[in-house]
């Protein structure tokens, strides 16, 4: 598996995923923070990686068709 994890989501997860051997690159190392979604998505999609993200704007089917990327995972918390 290969993943990118977007600015929002936590250090410790990166060092997760890592430490399972997993392929991961963050938002923050390709200079990506603050970048327009559809610019995140699509460098998630040309490396072939699944997005990690807390951005309930990446939920919208409409907006981000499932045959338009390589996989968005949106996490959603409870308190």
């Amino acid at each position: 598996m290969k993943a990118k994890l977007d600015e929002n989501m936590p250090q410790d997860l990166t060092d997760f995923l890592l430490a399972l051997g997993i392929d991961v690159h963050t938002t923050a190392q390709e200079n990506l923070n603050g970048a327009d979604d559809g610019r995140i998505l699509n460098a998630a999609k040309d490396e072939g990686r699944t997005l990690f993200t807390f951005d309930t704007d990446f939920a919208d089917i409409t907006r981000y068709p499932p045959s338009s990327h390589s996989g968005v995972v949106v996490f959603r918390l409870r308190d």
